[in-house]
């Protein structure tokens, strides 16, 4: 219809402009001032929020008696060529620390599996003959809240359900998701429901034959990408009502 023609040029009220920096924490008071221009400055600051957001796990406060988390979804779109969208990237300092921190933990208990694994099959080798060496020792659960932009929603409910339905997926390419996610993505705009109202997911996938129950689903999303890629993401999510669940930004233009 005409209003949702409309609808991706109407997205040019900025914030940034209205605000006391001087009310802000010191990590994003640097993130404010890296770039000039309010609209730039909106897509840091909203960028940099929602990253924090995806971390913010125990934070939450009360409405009708329910707990609500700050988990943010934010979709941010303009011409690659002129959007600066490189610019979102260094905000990832944000959450590199913690994300480096659980690859080294990650690292580690694989390394721990392999040698309890090793000594398995060693125990089959001398066992003369008899296999008592009992059944193959159970792999650990991986966690890890950063989920890559280029996922199936059955990978992204796996590696929520390991991390008890906390985590984020932040990506300046996000048109490879759009076409990572045409075909399943019905699922892909149920989870991100769940997670808008921290609701409880109880969801079984066909692809792996595997039932994921999570209490609350906390999963922040930060998508930038180009208005088409923006226009068939929100095409494809309409009649699920997402669209009124995202903060959309439509990217400053200038190349200055």
């Amino acid at each position: 219809n005409a209003h949702h023609e409309q609808g991706l040029n109407k997205f040019e009220a900025t914030f940034s402009d209205k605000i006391r920096v001087e009310d802000l924490p010191p990590s994003l008071v640097s993130i404010y001032n890296s770039v000039q221009g309010a609209g730039h400055k909106d897509k840091m600051l909203l960028a940099s929020l929602t990253r924090i957001s995806g971390l913010n796990t125990n934070v939450y406060g009360l409405y009708r008696r329910q707990r609500l988390y700050g988990n943010l979804m934010t979709l941010q779109f303009a011409p690659p060529a002129v959007s600066r969208k490189g610019e979102v990237k260094e905000t990832a300092h944000l959450t590199d620390k913690v994300d480096n921190e659980q690859l080294l933990e990650n690292e580690d208990i694989m390394r721990e599996y392999s040698s309890v694994v090793d000594s398995w099959q060693q125990e089959g080798r001398t066992a003369k003959g008899r296999d008592s060496r009992g059944l193959k020792p159970k792999e650990p659960v991986i966690r890890r809240y950063k989920i890559a932009a280029k996922s199936t929603s059955a990978s992204m409910y796996k590696q929520l359900s390991a991390n008890d339905g906390a985590g984020y997926m932040m990506t300046t390419e996000g048109e490879v998701l759009v076409k990572e996610l045409t075909k399943d993505i019905s699922d892909f705009s149920e989870l991100l429901l769940y997670s808008f109202q921290n609701e409880f997911a109880d969801k079984s996938i066909a692809t792996d034959n595997t039932h994921y129950s999570m209490p609350r689903i906390k999963f922040s999303v930060l998508l930038t990408m180009p208005p088409q890629a923006a226009e068939k993401l929100i095409k494809l999510t309409l009649d699920k009502g997402l669209i009124s669940r995202l903060i959309i930004q439509q990217l400053p233009t200038s190349k200055l």
